[in-house]
């Protein structure tokens, strides 16, 4: 479990996060009108964790979000990173939806701040086998429509939560959000690259943690039905996007044979220019 991917929030009480780094980045409509920002945060290791804020007529709604605690005796608030981010999204945060039952992060210092309800995977409730630590506004289940316009699609990943949100952006791009299941390359603007995930791909798993004691076939099952639908653009927390032929991708690395992968300890991959 990742105290890092949980997200202290610079809380009250909390003890003093290490320092991090925040870049922002437009992944779908233009830099004058996006559709989808993304933004990566990464700490004094070579993991970076991947948020998102979907931009609809509704107001933002934040997938997974990390955050820079923005610290009192700091630069003024408005020039920091943090600020900078929230400025972008144009508006306060309506919403804030997990992927799964380890990405709490800092969903919860967004609500104490906006007033951002969380939804999470209900399956992620300890009472279910999860281990979700906070305590969300909501619990999705399966097949759920939630804010933003997204809908959730359970999987038989690592954790109990696991789940793809699927959406489609209002410029029409048909976009999964897959949380640690399925992720590009880490982010090679953080100065501390992870030679495991360093190259261009799509990758199962976002840590080797991820890939112990899988259910390979049960997975691949439950992500198979995703094939049925288009898919313009795979979007994991903790790496790049992947833009390449996503179906075909998913179709690829699913019909791949994982089994020596995981046993050298390695990361299922399908390889492109992504």
């Amino acid at each position: 479990m990742s105290a890092a991917d949980r997200g202290s929030g610079g809380g009250p009480g909390g003890s003093a996060a290490p320092p991090r780094t925040l870049r922002l980045y437009v992944e779908l409509g233009t830099p004058p009108a996006p559709s989808l920002l993304r933004w990566s945060t990464w700490e004094q290791t070579p993991s970076n964790f991947d948020s998102y804020a979907l931009l609809g007529p509704g107001g933002p709604v934040l997938i997974d979000p990390a955050i820079l605690p923005d610290l009192p005796d700091a630069a003024p608030p408005a020039a920091g990173p943090t600020e900078s981010l929230w400025a972008r999204l144009g508006a306060p945060p309506l919403a804030t939806v997990l992927t799964n039952d380890m990405h709490e992060r800092d969903a919860y210092a967004v609500r104490e701040r906006f007033g951002a309800p969380v939804w999470a995977p209900a399956a992620g409730l300890p009472e279910r086998g999860g281990v979700l630590e906070g305590a969300p506004d909501h619990a999705y289940e399966d097949g759920a429509s939630l804010p933003g316009g997204l809908r959730a699609h359970r999987i038989a990943g690592k954790f109990a939560g696991d789940t793809v949100l699927l959406w489609t952006a209002p410029t029409g791009e048909a976009v999964l959000f897959t949380g640690d299941t399925l992720n590009g390359q880490l982010n090679p603007e953080n100065p501390l690259p992870n030679p495991r995930r360093g190259a261009p791909g799509l990758y199962v798993g976002a840590g080797r943690p991820y890939l112990r004691d899988l259910d390979v076939e049960a997975l691949k099952r439950s992500l198979r039905p995703l094939l049925a639908g288009p898919i313009d653009l795979i979007c994991g927390s903790h790496g790049l996007p992947w833009r390449d032929d996503p179906p075909g991708a998913l179709a690829r690395l699913l019909d791949l044979d994982w089994a020596p992968f995981l046993v050298e300890g390695r990361h299922p991959v399908v390889s492109g220019p992504g």
